[in-house]
């Protein structure tokens, strides 16, 4: 196959003498989760969508039950709440417990009631029984990662925060 061309198989198929099984998870959290400020914590999950392969442990981490490289996507609704001046919310992953160099993202949120999404991907390389969290840390308490279960009569609700994984390798 050429670079940058890849085959798509299907579960069950045999490749090399073994059968494929895509590894995945989706989790999401309904609640939001708040902050006493200029303090580390992990993003935290209360539901798990569809899985195979992972697991949730201690409600943050992200635990894969087989050896890969996986790619981890997450979104987070962020809000201020209070306060007149900027602040800024710091967003990495943690790996086994320790932080992973250079995977930190700053973000400023300047204005109250504005909301921002973040949203980006990591690509980690997991043993079985191995863990990722999503940690945030805020330089004030006023801001939050923001849950609202029903914005609009019709629109479904807006989890605090998804995150999804799958194996690539």
């Amino acid at each position: 196959m050429a670079a940058g061309h890849y085959k798509y198989f299907p579960v069950g198929t045999t490749i090399s003498g073994s059968v494929y099984e895509p590894h995945y998870g989706s989790f999401y959290d309904t609640t939001t989760q708040t902050t006493l400020g200029a303090v580390k914590q992990p993003m935290t999950f209360n539901t798990t969508d569809i899985v195979n392969g992972f697991s949730i442990t201690n409600n943050s981490r992200i635990t894969a039950q087989y050896n890969g490289v996986y790619n981890l996507q997450f979104s987070a609704q962020i809000q201020k709440t209070q306060g007149g001046s900027s602040e800024n919310i710091y967003i990495w992953i943690r790996k086994q417990g320790v932080d992973v160099p250079d995977s930190s993202t700053k973000l400023t949120l300047a204005n109250n009631g504005v909301f921002i999404v973040a949203a980006w991907n990591f690509f980690v390389s997991l043993n079985a029984g191995q863990y990722v969290e999503l940690m945030w840390y805020a330089t004030d308490s006023h801001i939050e990662l923001f849950y609202q279960a029903n914005p609009v009569s019709t629109v479904p609700g807006i989890p605090s925060v998804i995150a999804t994984i799958n194996k690539i390798n």
